[in-house]
């Protein structure tokens, strides 16, 4: 007999989200990848450079700088990327004047460093349900959105397991979005503008959702260019100064995107920047007959460009949570498909999380990942930080890779690629269907889905499960020793 409140489908109860909470708390307390102490260093470093008088000649004063013995690394992102970043670590400035301390060999300060993700978070999960107030969810449904986002293994493994950043610019894209969805297309300009500098992804949804609306192409090319504004300001200055321009991540980055290819006559094409291009061909060409037409075509099409993205690019694994509240969304606006699309995401979750961990194994070392953080220190200290692919506990280690590559990556990757596939054909809005619902006066965005509470819980727990895989091998690791 099924208990009352986990048979009820209307709403989630408070204490789903508090369970969510702790178990989210247990990975910020567990993991600390250095990605997170390079920014920290910089953004202390930002307070000396400024108080000092070099702040313009940041990106020169901030090479190679070092870390942990074994890490090297410039400064590569966009100057307001590191503004935030010294805003957050002040504390952590004054820490080191006053105290004479590393704060990156502080437990307290690296959790510090580490909780700025935590307001944008927050802020994500608000802006997810004005969104979806805007768009008619009820109170309800809007709790359903928040609680499917916070659960997938797309947001835990990216900020709770690799303390990535990457929440920041999604955020600011997320208030932009709110904007584009009240016909506010300066202000979504403006505040895409700003995600663009915190890593220039948002340009890639940023130009499609503009050809939805706009088709006239000056003033395509005049929001594009106020888009840009930002970032093109600030790499101009610190070229005009001589110094490192502030945009070389996009630039180091754009190999990743020709990855997946297709032979042609000539030699290999990129089958992403194919698909793009595909997109703003199709978004320019669409014309909405409605706002609702507009609403979800809005939710699915950055979805889309971010699943092909994913799909046929090589990434690092933090930044698949650019996918993921555009799927949150998404799946509250298809009712039809809404425990099948949960299904999906779940095995998407599973595959891509599971190759990761295969495909960077220095990433997922959990002798890489713990020895700082306050669980490894309490309970089974390691005794330093070491890059190792985790399989190498187990013996055999030239064996166990070769496995891998053979047929654990392709095994998990397909599943990823059919997950991601089988979510941008289930939720297409056909026009033919569109117009239909229109006509028919329905909303799915207005309709309460009925959820299985357990098809939540087995993603969730799913997703937890992959992330665990590090500490897996840390409790071995235990045993063993």
């Amino acid at each position: 007999m099924k208990l009352k409140w986990f048979a009820n489908t209307k709403k989630p109860y408070p204490f789903e989200f508090i369970i969510a909470a702790f178990v989210l708390l247990f990975f910020f307390l567990t993991y600390f990848y250095t990605d997170i102490a390079i920014t920290t260093r910089s953004g202390i470093d930002f307070w000396t450079y400024l108080f000092d008088g070099q702040i313009l000649n940041f990106y020169e004063l901030s090479k190679d700088m070092t870390f942990y013995d074994t890490l090297h690394c410039d400064a590569l992102y966009d100057f307001t990327l590191y503004i935030v970043f010294a805003v957050w670590d002040f504390p952590l400035w004054i820490a080191e004047r006053v105290f004479s301390m590393d704060a990156l060999l502080s437990t307290p300060c690296l959790l510090w460093a580490k909780s700025i993700m935590l307001p944008f978070l927050a802020g994500c999960i608000i802006f997810l349900r004005k969104i979806g107030t805007l768009l008619g969810f009820s109170k309800e449904k809007s709790l359903w959105c928040q609680l499917i986002f916070i659960t997938s293994a797309f947001v835990i493994s990216p900020i709770f397991v690799l303390c990535q950043y990457d929440i920041i610019g999604i955020f600011f894209s997320m208030v932009s979005l709110y904007y584009y969805l009240k016909g506010d297309l300066k202000k979504f300009t403006i505040y895409m503008a700003v995600a663009v500098t915190m890593k220039t992804f948002a340009l890639f949804v940023f130009l499609p959702l503009l050809l939805l609306k706009e088709k006239r192409m000056v003033r395509v090319c005049g929001y594009t260019l106020g888009c840009l504004s930002v970032f093109l300001g600030t790499q101009i200055l610190f070229t005009l100064l001589g110094t490192t321009p502030a945009g070389s991540f996009l630039f180091a980055q754009m190999n990743k995107m020709m990855m997946g290819t297709l032979t042609t006559g000539l030699g290999n094409a990129s089958i992403f920047i194919m698909i793009y291009l595909a997109i703003l061909l199709f978004c320019y060409l669409r014309k909405s007959d409605s706002d609702y037409e507009l609403q979800l075509l809005a939710i699915y099409v950055p979805f889309v460009v971010w699943a092909m993205f994913f799909v046929f690019s090589e990434s690092s694994p933090y930044w698949i949570i650019l996918v993921t509240p555009y799927f949150a969304l998404m799946v509250c606006q298809n009712l039809r498909y809404f425990k099948v699309n949960l299904w999906l995401d779940m095995l998407a979750g599973a595959g891509l999380i599971l190759a990761q961990n295969l495909f960077f194994p220095w990433v997922f070392s959990y002798q890489w990942l713990m020895p700082l953080m306050p669980f490894a220190k309490a309970i089974h200290p390691l005794e330093k930080m070491v890059q190792e692919n985790n399989l190498s506990i187990l013996g055999n280690e030239e064996t166990l890779t070769t496995f891998t590559n053979t047929f654990g990556l392709p095994l998990c990757l397909g599943i990823f690629a059919f997950a991601m596939l089988g979510l941008v054909v289930l939720n297409y809005p056909a026009k033919a269907a569109v117009a239909k619902a229109v006509a028919e006066g329905e909303d799915h965005f207005k309709a309460d889905p009925l959820v299985e509470r357990s098809v939540i819980w087995l993603r969730f727990g799913i997703s937890v499960g992959v992330c665990l895989i590090p500490f897996f091998f840390y409790l071995l690791n235990w045993v063993m020793g």
